[in-house]
């Protein structure tokens, strides 16, 4: 008797483990653009941990607003701008954020556009201008995408002299060929509807499709040229409704895990993962260029 119940706790103990660990689990709302690396990190930190990751993606100020606004408790939060985790979320929801990816803006192409043959890194910021040409960007209230496409277009107009281009721009794209994430104009460069949108390379890149280069004085890329890229800037809505004013800089990404993640402890693990050398290895694959190191920042108070 005192043996079987010796292997009935045996049994029971490891029956708990083995629930326990296939109910551990994180939530991550991340930005649209993080969609592709993130599933492809996702999966092989699951492999490794056993530890299972659900995500949302969206604009990087609307997935923050879900927090901040909606009372949405995920474990992570990753944004295409580091700077609205800490404009947004420090101290009340955040504390720490670690700067783990670049990228860069260029012109993304329909594969079904007549333009497509016509358009290139020296003329390009002719070509969108013409009157029969579509081009869109996400919303800059939602996405840094958004804004970081109307700051491209401002840094353009001095680079090339081109007198009046981002006023003309803005008018020509108006609000018929704006989305709320970029990756929500894809489906419309893919059937045609649209002949190219602002995007970053590595959307392009993973989605395979052609894509025109801008020079680095105005693609946001690069840390060199942040004086210039200062020189831009977009007014956008705080939660109180009123406005505040974002300047140019070079694109970094950000994650932090939440004051009151309901997973801390798995989701820690999760970024640990996603700034290791394997970590930054799938990132490259997936078109994303990881920061090496990357750097951690803490709320230090006012």
């Amino acid at each position: 008797m005192k043996k079987f119940l010796s292997i009935l706790t045996i049994f029971l103990v490891s029956l708990s483990f083995l629930l326990s660990a296939e109910n551990e689990s994180i939530t991550i709302f991340h930005a649209g653009s993080l969609s592709y690396p993130f599933k492809i990190i996702a999966k092989k930190f699951t492999e490794k941990t056993g530890i299972k990751v659900y995500t949302e993606s969206g604009g990087s100020r609307g997935i923050i607003r879900r927090v901040t606004e909606l009372g949405k408790t995920p474990d992570i939060v990753a944004s295409a701008d580091y700077r609205l985790i800490k404009t947004m979320m420090f101290p009340e929801f955040a504390d720490f954020l670690y700067e783990f990816a670049t990228n860069e803006i260029v012109i993304t192409m329909s594969p079904e556009s007549k333009w497509l043959k016509k358009i290139n890194k020296n003329n390009w910021y002719k070509v969108i201008q013409e009157k029969d040409f579509i081009i869109g960007h996400s919303d800059p209230e939602l996405d840094p995408c958004g804004y970081r496409s109307l700051m491209v277009m401002q840094l353009a107009e001095k680079y090339y002299n081109e007198k009046g281009f981002y006023q003309k721009m803005r008018k020509k794209i108006g609000d018929k060929w704006i989305r709320p994430k970029s990756v929500e104009l894809l489906a419309l460069l893919e059937t045609g509807e649209m002949d190219a949108a602002f995007e970053y390379s590595s959307v392009a890149l993973q989605h395979k499709l052609p894509f025109v280069s801008l020079p680095q004085k105005i693609n946001l890329s690069s840390p060199e040229y942040e004086d210039f890229y200062k020189t831009a800037k977009v007014e956008l809505t705080k939660k109180s409704g009123k406005k505040v004013i974002i300047h140019g800089k070079s694109i970094v990404y950000g994650i932090t895990v939440l004051k009151k993640a309901p997973n801390k402890k798995e989701a820690e693990k999760f970024v640990e993962f996603l700034i290791s050398r394997e970590g930054r290895e799938l990132l490259k694959k997936a078109y994303q260029n990881p920061l090496v190191p990357a750097i951690l920042l803490k709320y230090k108070g006012k």
